[in-house]
């Protein structure tokens, strides 16, 4: 149990951390709307991580099988996605004063968890692990449930710091400087979705 955990930890921090466009979420929305919205952003990712690393544990060859088949909808809808909230990043009008903005949190929820399904690196971590969990000695009937609980654990804290941190720096930033951030993620994000379609 304690194994499984540890290395659902670890593997689903070590997938949170590198930078992408969830973490350009959760960042861009806790300097917008506080560290709240940005942690609810990352857990709609959360989320996605945890029936992901779940599934490939369970089946990582019928579902390698499965995302080879749908690698081109999945890529085409991805890329839509990230270029669409770049491009509402964008338009978002500046603010006038510090005051945080309104996120509602199903929203900052809900396009997060669209964005983890749609990202095919999102899953390629957890079948790779899942295809050496034999190996490993893993028992095949308790690893998924404490594998996920450690999956879950890793990546809501390396999103709770992220958030948190990004939130602190909120209060001295001026309104220009956060209308300027707003275009760096906004043009991120559409350089995301386009990678992803070249890719």
């Amino acid at each position: 149990m304690f194994f499984s955990v540890l290395a659902g930890a670890s593997i689903g921090l070590s997938v949170a951390m590198p930078f992408g466009p969830i973490g350009l979420l959760c960042i861009q929305r806790s300097i917008a709307a506080g560290a709240l919205v940005g942690i609810i952003t990352g857990l709609g990712a959360a989320v996605v991580h945890v029936v992901y690393a779940t599934l490939a544990v369970l089946g990582a060859s019928k579902l390698a099988a499965a995302l080879i088949a749908w690698s081109h909808p999945i890529r085409y809808l991805s890329c839509s996605l990230l270029i669409a909230l770049g491009i509402r990043v964008l338009r978002r009008a500046p603010p006038t004063t510090t005051a945080p903005r309104i996120i509602r949190a199903p929203n900052a929820f809900a396009s997060s968890l669209a964005v983890a399904i749609c990202n095919p690196l999102t899953i390629l971590p957890y079948l790779l692990f899942a295809s050496s969990a034999s190996a490993a000695g893993l028992d095949s009937t308790t690893v998924p449930a404490w594998f996920a609980v450690g999956v879950f654990v890793g990546t809501t804290g390396w999103y709770c710091v992220i958030s948190g941190g990004a939130a602190a720096f909120r209060s001295s930033l001026p309104p220009a400087a956060i209308r300027g951030l707003n275009r760096v993620a906004g043009s991120m994000l559409i350089w995301f979705g386009l990678l992803v379609l070249c890719r």
